[in-house]
């Protein structure tokens, strides 16, 4: 009896809990307001006040009422109470309709609104580059507080910088006026102004000029290149310090050096990524603007195909006027402008057959049957030259025969992506073995909420990759497998490409979106390819493994920055 009773109420705990989920779903698909803000879908009711005129790298965009981030691109329109924010390597400007312009820095995050054609700015934390028309006026938010800005008769730029405390601003070009807690103060190219809740604004007089590095420029180094700053000026200070940080609140230096000349010269060792300097006296104040440099690696791309010692059978059987079609892939340097690819009969390249610069990291070549080696090279936006990676030596043969044996196209499983796992704690444990979860197709909505999420940095989600299980079916016939992952449905540029010799790869894959998957089988060990299997595709969206960072997940009114 007390079994049935048992089954029974199990029976009825199910039906329950089902009608209640059943409900809950139906609300959610029927409230539009709700769907709006997960999708982080804006209305057409919604005000228009600029689009992005520039941007570089990976940069964001989250909606008034959304919940999401999504990354945003040239020319796309910015709408009221728009959240956008940049990595550490990233940079947008923001064309406002009034005629102005914010542009803003590496690791930054702004609120932009408008009303009654005033700009009302909301900078969590970062550096902001304001370009304001003729007495046009700029509301900044510190705090509870309104810091006002306005440009005096004509053009004005300003540079903007906040912290956990305060806020600085200093004119670049042309002059404004101040408001604040009951003051009028005349901004400069030769004043700084630092704004700091519950206490009095501070004036400081800018006596040196920073010439470099500055201005987000792109410094290309070797891990043990030195690096120079240079200013010019005269200061009264006995005791000035030069400081550099990894952070634009100089919480965390890098270095502090006591400086007597116009020059310092660094010991290297300086690590890719953003830096911030300045020159400040011995009690901390003051003293040059500050500016802001990426580092950048010189160390030669990574050769993906082909790979070292390599031999090469083309398909057709016989070769066109110009030779064998040979593909190249090496890895993208995202701060590369251009490639240099040399292909050579010679180890020490005294005889190249190509020296080319190319666009994307790929390229195809018409060759003869023979062996070649080749190299590749990163060029920077300004013609910055990298080093020359490793150099793989590759031979073409003669045309493979036809080969009796036929590999199916191989068929492709569901990629797998796998959460990473949690950082360890202080006491040591065992970790668990991290869980294994399938894409969704939809990227936006995840009804799954049991997932352990840890919390990460705007930076930190940047640069995490995930790692993404993809299997096919074996055949046994097969003398390996080459396997090709594109952003792009026809395969015009391959993301990554590897030769294995099992059915499954594992992949780190570090950006949002949809990827193009698809293998093809050796059928002998000269690496004559089989038919290339049906694409497959899938969607990865890092933000349902990881946590959205708190200062960035609710930008209410009276948000603060922790």
């Amino acid at each position: 009896m007390k079994s049935i009773l048992r089954e029974n109420l199990f029976d009825v705990t199910v039906i329950f809990l089902s009608l209640l989920v059943g409900a809950g779903s139906s609300w959610v698909l029927s409230n539009s307001t709700l769907i709006y803000q997960l999708a982080g879908i804006q209305k057409s009711n919604s005000n228009v006040i600029g689009e992005i005129d520039s941007i570089q790298k990976d940069v964001r965009r989250r909606a008034q009422k959304s919940i999401l981030w999504q990354p945003i691109n040239r020319k796309e329109t910015i709408f009221e109470g728009d959240s956008v924010f940049t990595g550490s390597e990233s940079q947008a400007t923001i064309a406002l309709d009034s005629g102005d312009s914010l542009s803003l820095s590496p690791n930054s995050v702004v609120i932009v609104e408008t009303e009654d054609g005033k700009i009302n700015l909301d900078l969590q934390i970062g550096s902001v580059v304001a370009r304001l028309g003729r007495n046009q006026s700029l509301n900044i938010r510190q705090n509870n507080e309104v810091v006002k800005v306005k440009s005096s008769g004509a053009n004005s730029t300003i540079n903007i910088t906040k912290d956990k405390k305060k806020i600085s601003l200093q004119s670049i070009e042309g002059k404004a006026q101040l408001t604040s807690k009951g003051k009028i103060l005349q901004l400069s190219k030769s004043t700084l102004v630092e704004v700091t809740k519950n206490e009095p604004i501070k004036e400081s007089l800018i006596q040196l000029d920073l010439e470099g590095p500055s201005k987000n420029e792109e410094v290309w180094l070797s891990n043990k290149d030195p690096l120079t700053f240079v200013w010019k000026g005269e200061t009264k200070v006995q005791k000035a310090q030069l400081q550099a940080s990894r952070k634009s609140d100089f919480s965390d230096k890098f270095f502090e050096k006591s400086i007597t000349v116009k020059t310092h010269r660094t010991s290297g060792n300086l690590q890719p990524g953003s830096y911030w300097w300045k020159i400040v006296d011995n009690k901390g104040n003051t003293l040059s603007e500050t500016e802001t440099f990426i580092v950048v690696s010189k160390s030669g791309p990574k050769l993906l195909y082909p790979m070292k010692d390599e031999s090469l059978f083309p398909e057709q059987t016989e070769p066109t006027p110009d030779g064998f079609s040979i593909d190249f892939y090496w890895k993208r340097n995202k701060f590369a402008k251009t490639y240099q690819l040399d292909i050579s009969t010679e180890e020490n390249f005294s005889a190249n057959v190509r020296s080319l610069k190319v666009a994307d990291p790929q390229s195809t070549q018409k060759l003869d049957a023979n062996k070649y080696y080749w190299r590749v090279r990163s060029i920077g936006r300004t013609q910055q030259l990298g080093h020359w990676s490793e150099v793989n030596s590759f031979e073409v043969g003669k045309p493979a025969e036809d080969i009796p044996l036929v590999i199916e196209p191989p068929v492709i499983e569901t990629p797998v992506v796998e959460t990473p796992a949690p950082k360890p704690e202080p006491v040591r444990k065992v970790a668990s073995k991290p869980k294994k979860i399938i894409p969704f197709k939809t990227p936006l909505i995840n009804p799954i909420r049991s997932i352990k999420k840890q919390v990460k940095t705007p930076e930190a989600l940047l640069k995490e990759s995930l790692p993404v299980a993809i299997s096919w079916e074996s055949d046994k016939r097969s003398n390996g497998y080459k396997i090709q992952i594109s952003r792009n449905d026809d395969f015009s540029s391959i993301l990554d490409e590897q030769i294995v010799t099992d059915s499954s790869v594992k992949v780190a894959l570090k950006d949002n979106g949809r990827y193009y998957i698809r293998v093809t089988a050796f059928k002998d060990k000269k690496r004559s390819q089989g038919p290339m299997s049906p694409v497959e595709t899938f969607d990865l969206n890092k933000y349902f493994f990881l946590n959205i960072p708190r200062m960035i997940t609710n930008p209410g009114k009276d948000v603060k920055v922790v």
